[in-house]
């Protein structure tokens, strides 16, 4: 996996930074089975921490939904932790902010 992780309350939580590695060129697919594995607890929700993540760029926006609804059909919840305020506009703007549960700290994860 390209991304740190660790857990809280068993949860996976996924630390996506602002890097070289680009968000928008994971195989959704692929990085979803590696999540799943990850998920050793079998947690409902799994967690993307953006404390990091300043910006989506729409190609990223679009994996993130992908991964969203890939893992739903999993029966497992993407949660956005602490998403910046340009990513929640981006959300909102093309209408899919509802359709994420996001929290402002790991803590909150249960």
């Amino acid at each position: 996996m390209i991304f740190p992780h660790n857990f809280v309350n068993k949860i996976p939580v996924i630390r996506i930074e602002e890097s070289d590695t680009s968000f928008a060129d994971l195989d959704a697919e692929d990085f979803c089975r590696e999540l799943i594995e990850l998920n050793i607890d079998s947690a409902e929700r799994i967690a993307f921490d953006l404390t990091e993540k300043k910006y989506f760029s729409s190609a990223e926006l679009g994996v993130l939904i992908k991964i969203k609804d890939i893992l739903l059909d999993e029966g497992i919840d993407l949660v956005l932790i602490n998403p910046s305020e340009k990513a929640r506009e981006l959300l909102k703007m093309v209408g899919v902010f509802d359709l994420f549960m996001l929290v402002e700290d790991a803590e909150e994860l249960n």
